[in-house]
């Protein structure tokens, strides 16, 4: 009885995190964004967000100061592309100042390419890294062609577009 109960106790323990590992299919005409938070708090945030789609794609991200993009390749064995936005900011309060600072990174990064770079601006008395900026995608299944609101930076809209 005792060995049965052990058993069941792994077993409930293993099976959500073997579950968890399961990628769900791509649908052709979509592509998956796989989220990471890794750091997420009123002064600094770090987020990961792993794209993967059939074929040959360009990802693009934008704001209204310009647009990051990147074309890639799929891997030649599974016939997949998968590219990894960044996202990393930090709030800087100034001691001798009144005025604050945002500094922000985003970056398009895969094996064959990297673009996209940091960014700093004031932001007056702001405190927390919420008031000037929200980045709200979550892990899913996406649409091919569409804009994706990110969230926004100061005020602009901040947008992903796999195609």
């Amino acid at each position: 009885m005792r060995m049965c109960a052990i058993g069941l106790i792994v077993t409930c323990m293993l099976l959500p995190a073997g579950c968890k590992h399961k990628q769900e299919r791509i649908p052709i005409g979509s592509f998956r964004a796989d989220v990471e938070n890794l750091v997420d708090d009123d002064l600094i945030l770090v987020k990961h967000v792993t794209l993967t789609a059939h074929g040959k794609r360009a990802v693009s991200v934008s704001e209204e100061a310009g647009v990051d993009k990147a074309t890639i390749e799929p891997d030649p064995q599974t016939g997949l592309m998968t590219a990894r936005v960044i996202f990393v900011a930090d709030l800087i309060k100034l001691r001798t100042s009144s005025e604050n600072l945002l500094r922000w990174l985003v970056r398009v990064k895969t094996n064959q390419v990297t673009v996209g770079g940091p960014a700093l601006s004031p932001v007056g008395s702001a405190g927390k890294l919420q008031e000037v900026m929200a980045l709200k995608i979550e892990s899913g299944i996406y649409a091919l062609s569409q804009d994706i609101e990110l969230g926004n930076i100061q005020g602009r809209k901040l947008t992903l577009r796999v195609e």
